[in-house]
């Protein structure tokens, strides 16, 4: 499979797949994975003494203004990194990520976007698992999830330079839909 882009930035909604998937991606590539969330929350702990274990308890802590903050730091810091000479790097954006304008202004014009579409019920399911999240609305998740999901879909789909379907497949199916999108 060959690339052209140094980079391929992976976007979707929180529990799409990005992680799974993107590292899957540079394992078949042979290229490096980064998650935009462990550079978070590496550049997060740095700056304290307390470690926080989530992106979200980094949420709840800063706040959405001070997330941004140190969400575009991290897109800065990846947008940097040397790539191999015949590498290329995978990133799994963070689900936030195309509405931090900074953030994206750091990633535009290193790399391709690609959007990992899954179902809206499939979605809120896995993010309501682990409580309800700090950015939904805790009076009514489902309605705010609801609201989110269609803003952010249309913010994808604006950006993404390649929009794959991975609903109702398997993680092997979803990772040759990815390969074969990359590679039109």
């Amino acid at each position: 499979m060959n690339i052209e882009a140094p980079r391929v930035y992976i976007m979707g909604i929180k529990h799409s797949g990005k992680s799974t998937i993107g590292a899957m991606l540079a394992r078949h590539v042979g290229g490096a994975f980064i998650d935009l969330d462990d550079v978070i929350l590496q550049r997060f702990s740095s700056n304290r003494r307390g470690l926080l274990t989530s992106v979200r308890e980094v949420y709840r802590t800063l706040g959405p203004q001070g997330f941004a903050q140190i969400e575009a730091e991290a897109a800065r810091q990846v947008s940097a990194y040397p790539v191999q000479h015949k590498g290329v790097q995978i990133v799994a954006l963070g689900g936030g990520t195309i509405e931090n304008q900074r953030a994206m202004n750091c990633l535009n014009a290193s790399g391709v976007f690609l959007y990992l579409v899954q179902q809206e019920q499939v979605l809120y399911r896995r993010i309501i698992q682990g409580g309800v999240p700090p950015f939904l609305d805790s009076a009514d998740p489902e309605a705010s999830f609801h609201e989110l999901f269609l803003r952010r879909d249309a913010l994808y789909r604006q950006r993404a330079d390649c929009v794959v379907d991975i609903s109702n497949k398997n993680l092997a199916e979803s990772l040759t839909a990815v390969i074969q999108s990359l590679e039109r």
